[in-house]
């Protein structure tokens, strides 16, 4: 478990959530709570150079309801989030001179469509 205190925001250990401590070990767990999400936005902002506002806002949008409304608890999809959360980055920084981006290509590979 990583600590997720940044050097405007502490967490305290009363604020970690169960399941950040009893999720799977194997880190294939695709949803976290909205407690966890919530607890490492600060340090997730910091790590990928986005304001804490873009971070709480993809949170959001990821947060998924109960089951049928009314089983378990809202949790966040962590692996839709995590990829969105590297689309901004990738689109601010933009290609190193004299390298050729790959993403046409990728797109063109995966659609079939000409590049």
């Amino acid at each position: 478990m990583a600590d997720n205190t940044t050097a405007g925001h502490t967490v305290r250990p009363q604020d970690v959530p169960a399941d950040a401590a009893t999720s799977s070990g194997s880190g294939l767990d695709p949803n976290i709570s909205t407690a966890y999400a919530e607890l490492q936005v600060h340090r997730v902002a910091e790590q990928n150079g986005l304001d804490v506002q873009q971070v709480e806002k993809l949170v959001q949008q990821h947060t998924e309801g109960r089951t049928l409304g009314f089983m378990g608890e809202p949790r966040v999809n962590v692996l839709r989030l995590n990829t969105d959360l590297k689309a901004p980055a990738r689109s601010a920084r933009p290609e190193p001179a004299g390298r050729v981006s790959r993403r046409p290509a990728l797109h063109a590979l995966l659609t079939g469509a000409a590049p």
